[in-house]
């Protein structure tokens, strides 16, 4: 049996190889991501993965809306969102 976290494990797992993360990644132009303040480190890590360098990828958040800190949730999270993008808008 796996829960969410377990899934979230496996799926930066399987985006981390190398061709087959790249293959996956290939199937999406966009990747839209909302309540983006609510992601913890290795959503993020699977978000980077989805969308390398920012390319196609749209984050939506509120900070004043955050209510996950009791699943790893930070605010430096939506603080360091440059790190996908050197052009964030």
């Amino acid at each position: 049996m796996l829960d969410f976290d377990d899934l979230l494990l496996y799926w930066r797992a399987l985006l981390s190889e190398e061709s087959l993360g790249r293959h996956v990644a290939e199937m999406f132009d966009y990747v839209l991501v909302d309540e983006y303040q609510d992601v913890n480190e290795l959503q993020v890590d699977i978000v980077g993965l989805l969308a390398p360098k920012g390319r196609g990828l749209t984050v939506v958040g509120d900070e004043a809306q955050a209510i996950y800190g009791f699943r790893a949730r930070t605010s430096a999270i939506c603080a360091s969102w440059s790190w996908t993008s050197p052009t964030p808008r």
